[in-house]
């Protein structure tokens, strides 16, 4: 059994969500389509679906068309839902579905990432990912373009177990650069992922902080495990993290 939901993004100056989704039953589950742009100006779209527990698995595949026309350019998203007997692969922030045809590509390629992130440098840290510290003090955006070049993002923590394990490593002291800011709106917090920073579960903000000023955007964390708000020149340890 399976259903093919069909959607369109489009493509424009502002952000936009997936719309006219064919009628999901709320009794069987939830689909979600939605679409934004990140920092670096590329449109991405997130697909999620939320089932009763007591379901049998469903696996997604996603496929996309690019079209243009009259120099404006559209997305169409062609979203397949089928019912399998399937295996969960577990994510720290989220879990999807694998049917059982693709379980041996998702064993390879985990190990090719597990290999990639030994190689650079990165300490596995389960259940939560891979974790490379940085003690070489980089400003905020430095630290940013860093984490991304080797294939990771800045740490985004979500949990104070989370935090202790990376500190229990790592051993640091002082500062560290974490990926949330609010360059973009004053006063309103997001990962360097695109979420707000409420989503990620760890608000263990400093005494007196956030400080709430126009010259301080970028987010660190304390050796104790509390988060503030300092100048994104600022130069800091940093921690890199990939989730696999």
């Amino acid at each position: 059994m399976y259903i093919a939901v069909l959607c369109t993004l489009v493509w424009g100056t502002a952000l936009t969500t997936a719309s006219e989704c064919t009628a999901i039953p709320p009794e069987s589950f939830q689909l979600s389509i939605n679409g934004y742009r990140n920092e670096t100006g590329n449109w991405i779209a997130q697909v999620s679906m939320e089932q009763n527990e007591d379901m049998t698995p469903w696996a997604i595949d996603v496929s996309k068309t690019v079209k243009e026309c009259s120099g404006s350019k559209s997305v169409l998203l062609t979203v397949t839902i089928s019912e399998i007997t399937g295996v969960y692969a577990e994510h720290p922030r989220s879990q999807s579905i694998v049917s059982p045809g693709k379980r041996d590509n998702v064993a390879a390629s985990h190990s090719e990432t597990q290999l990639q992130m030994l190689l650079l440098g990165y300490r596995q840290i389960p259940p939560f990912g891979f974790y490379k510290f940085h003690s070489l003090q980089e400003t905020w955006n430095n630290a940013k373009t860093k984490c991304e070049q080797e294939g990771s993002h800045l740490i985004i923590l979500n949990s104070r177990e989370e935090f202790n394990a990376v500190h229990n490593e790592f051993h640091f002291t002082g500062y560290v650069h974490v990926g949330f800011h609010d360059k973009y709106e004053e006063g309103k917090y997001v990962t360097v992922l695109g979420e707000s920073l409420n989503s990620t579960g760890y608000m263990n903000w400093a005494r007196g902080k956030p400080e709430g000023t126009t010259i301080k955007n970028c987010g660190f964390v304390y050796s104790d495990g509390e988060i503030g708000d300092q100048k994104c020149t600022d130069s800091e340890q940093f921690v890199c993290e990939r989730s696999v």
